[in-house]
This record gives structure tokens, C-alpha cells and sequence, in this order.
């Protein structure tokens, strides 16, 4: 009889899991963008982006407990009932704000990217960030701790390191509301991406320089500070400068950049801090949120006409490029 090896279901199954979250994440962003204004729209976004953000943790540490106590299987069985229950609250009660006559259809060819200019220029941001905060942080810091003899609770590097990827998530998560609040007061929302683009520099060099509990303690709380302060307002940003009807599309070309930039990481990081060590590769990493500052003044600048466009740009840039499509 014909049997299809576990392997293969595993790897079908992540395959489904990931085109499933990235509908669902640039869905959300979409939606959310429809529902505010330029008053709510970062904050908003950073209620989205943390509730996104938080729910990683939480699965790996219910996960976790169901699989040591339950089995695997188990485990699968129950993340499969919270996706179905999140399927049935957000058909009763999130709203759709596409349709606009009764009976109309419209879609999009799959191929319809968005490249416009804010949506690279957001994307390359968000490739920055997840490339050192993912891609470096996470995946080297087990070994950091190794190297440096650093545990909490008497943990082994593992189980410390889990810890501190928590605290690093919980500040990320507290400062995606924080930014968006922010930025909803300003007349700006660049100036606020700025600060926290530096505040990610800040954690960086103290991680590049972190020899006890309490040095990587503060790195991780100022890096996570820096990726999820400016999650809200920079996704804010984006729908200030896309038209309504490409918000969807704007949202997946940022996921995609982001999606490659945290894959990367490890993949560049791994190797180099085996090389060259922890300090050059860190110290290298804080450089990433400076140079995505200046990719985001040269995108703003190029598609507003200045470096600090207000919040209602969306009534301007956005409606050229409505007014600009055929």
C-alpha cells in the first residue's frame, strides 16, 4: 500500500501553516488600516503587531506544556483548535471593509505586487529589524550564553535563553503600543520611528559589549524596545502613503521583507560569530537600525517631497497615486 513518509505531511503541513498566517497577518493589517484614521491608525497597528508578536511566546509556552504532558500530537491537536477558534471570531465579529455595493466582486491577480515606493521603503525597514533582531539576537544567543557563562535560575543556556527571549518580547510588545500611541500625537510619524530606530542602535552596542545578567538584561529590553517601537508606526505609515485599495498588497510585500530578513539572519549570523566572535557580529548589527533610518528618510522623501510628511498624507500622496493608476 502506498504510504506517504511523516516527513512529507510535515513539511505539506508548514507549508499550509505558512500561507494561512501570512493571509491572516497582511489581512489584519489591511483591515485595521481601513477601520482608523490618522489619528488611531498607529495605535491601532501596534495593538495588531503586538497581538501577533505575543501569541509566539504564548504558543511556544503552551505548546510546550501540552506536548510534555499530552504528547506531540496532542499539541498539534490543540493549536488546531485555537486557529479554528480564531477562524469563528473573526467571521462573527471582524468586519469587512472591501465591499462596496452588494453583489460586487473584485479580485487581484496573484502576480499584482505592490512596489511602490512605500511599500519597499517600509519593507526594507522591516528587513533590517528582523534580520538583527531574529535572525542575530535570537539565533546566536544560546551560544552567547554558553560563552559568556551567563544563567538565571540556575537554568542551562537553553532555558535562560528562553527567558530572555521572553523579556525581549514582552518590552518589544509593550513599546509596539507605546510607538503607535505616540506617533498618533505627533503632526509626524518619522521622528518617532527615528527614536526608536536609534533606541534599537542603543541595544545593540550594549549587547556588543553585555558580560553579565544584568548588561544583556537592559540590551535585550532596549532592543526590544527598538524592533517593537517602531512596528505600530511604521505600519501606520504605510497606510498614510497607500491608497486603500492596495493597503493588502503594501501589507505583503512588507511580510515578505521582514519573512526574508529574519530567515537570513541566521544563516549570515551562525557562521560569523563561529569565525570572527559575538562582539564584531553584534557591534555589525547596530549598525542595520542606522541604515535602515536612512532607507526610510530617502523613501519618504522621494514619495512626499519631505523628510517628515504629516499624518494626513494619505489624503495627498495617497490619492496621486490613486489619481496616477490607469
Amino acid at each position: 500500500a502506498f504510504a506517504v513518509a511523516p516527513e512529507t505531511w510535515f513539511v505539506l503541513a508548514r507549508v499550509l501553516w505558512g500561507v494561512g498566517s501570512a493571509a491572516v497577518f497582511a489581512t489584519a493589517y489591511t483591515i485595521a488600516a481601513d477601520v482608523s484614521d490618522s489619528g488611531s491608525r498607529g495605535t491601532n497597528m501596534g495593538v495588531v503587531r503586538g497581538g501577533i508578536t505575543m501569541g509566539f511566546p504564548a504558543g511556544l509556552v503552551l505548546g510546550g506544556v501540552v506536548s510534555a504532558l499530552a504528547g506531540n500530537v496532542a499539541a498539534f491537536v490543540v493549536a488546531a483548535a485555537f486557529a479554528l477558534l480564531a477562524s469563528l471570531v473573526a467571521y462573527r465579529l471582524v468586519p469587512e471593509t472591501h465591499v462596496t455595493t452588494e453583489g460586487e466582486k473584485q479580485s487581484v491577480k496573484p502576480w499584482d505586487v505592490d512596489t511602490s515606493t512605500p511599500a519597499v521603503t517600509v519593507g526594507l525597514v522591516n528587513f533590517g529589524l528582523m534580520f538583527a533582531y531574529i535572525g542575530a539576537l535570537f539565533a546566536t544567543l544560546v551560544l552567547f550564553l554558553g560563552e559568556k557563562d551567563i544563567s538565571l535560575l540556575g537554568l542551562d543556556p537553553q532555558g535562560t535563553s528562553g527567558l530572555f527571549m521572553a523579556g525581549t518580547v514582552v518590552s518589544a510588545t509593550v513599546f509596539m503600543f507605546v510607538g503607535g500611541r505616540a506617533s498618533d500625537g505627533r503632526e509626524s510619524r518619522t521622528p518617532i520611528l527615528l527614536g526608536f530606530l536609534v533606541v534599537s542602535f542603543v541595544g545593540f552596542l550594549l549587547l556588543a559589549r553585555a558580560g553579565s545578567t544584568l548588561d544583556l538584561g537592559i540590551a535585550c529590553v532596549f532592543v526590544g524596545a527598538g524592533q517593537g517601537g517602531t512596528s505600530g508606526p511604521m505600519m501606520a505609515l504605510l497606510a498614510d502613503l497607500t491608497p486603500e485599495e492596495r493597503m493588502g498588497r503594501a501589507s505583503g510585500t512588507n511580510n515578505v521583507f521582514g519573512d526574508v530578513g529574519g530567515g537570513l539572519g541566521p544563516m549570515v549570523s551562525l557562521p560569523l560569530v563561529e569565525t570572527v566572535g559575538f562582539t564584531p557580529v553584534y557591534a555589525a548589527c547596530a549598525a542595520v537600525p542606522l541604515a535602515a533610518g536612512i532607507a526610510l528618510l530617502v523613501g519618504v522623501r522621494r514619495e512626499t517631497g519631505t523628510f517628515v510628511p504629516g499624518r494626513d498624507a494619505d489624503g495627498s500622496a495617497a490619492e496621486e497615486t490613486t489619481h496616477a493608476e490607469p
